[in-house]
């Protein structure tokens, strides 16, 4: 699958077991809901670049992706198009 047909993604981090998830804030749809940390790519903005910016703004963590392609796509419940599941990990502590 082209990844021009891309419109979003979350990212996988995976440390010691553990996986980082983010809570769906109650006035969206979904709400409550737990998530991997991700969204829509801004226009002219790489899968790359919309994931490390959608997730340091849902948690204030900068994180690295392992890589740059995604490992798992899937349409969108909600827009057309797909989103791409981004394997990654958290450098710090």
């Amino acid at each position: 699958m082209d990844k021009q047909e891309l419109i979003g993604g979350v990212a996988v981090i995976e440390k010691d077991g553990k996986h980082l998830l983010t809570r769906q804030s109650f006035n969206k749809p979904d709400g409550g809901l737990w998530r991997y940390p991700g969204g829509k790519f801004e226009p002219g903005e790489s899968p790359e670049e919309g994931i490390l910016r959608e997730v340091k703004e849902e948690t204030g963590l900068k994180i690295k992706l392992s890589a740059r392609e995604p490992a798992e796509i899937m349409p969108s419940d909600y827009d057309e198009g797909n989103f791409g599941f981004f394997p990654g990990r958290y450098p710090g502590r």
